[in-house]
């Protein structure tokens, strides 16, 4: 959507292992709303769509590490992060 390849973190919680890696999600500016990081993939899996970030996780198990490549503005890297379990609210 959009021309988005990739997946929009939309929120990290404060104290998980992805801000701990120092993810980023949408934000409330001023302005509006920032983007913040769009996962383009996860180890090698290229992640294109949702389907993809799913695919590309459930290889994984909870407490594994994962290398996250992350699109941030027009810059791409790569954060390590653990894969866990969320809680239902």
């Amino acid at each position: 959507r959009y021309g988005i390849r990739g997946v929009v973190v939309l929120a990290v919680q404060p104290g998980s292992p992805a801000a701990e890696s120092g993810l980023r999600g949408i934000t409330q500016t001023d302005e509006g709303l920032a983007l913040g990081d769009v996962i383009v993939a996860v180890g090698d899996a290229k992640v294109q769509d949702y389907d993809d970030l799913y695919n590309a996780l459930d290889a994984h198990h909870a407490g594994d590490d994962v290398q996250v490549k992350v699109r941030r503005g027009d810059k791409v890297t790569t954060k390590k992060t653990k894969v866990i379990v969320l809680q239902p609210e």
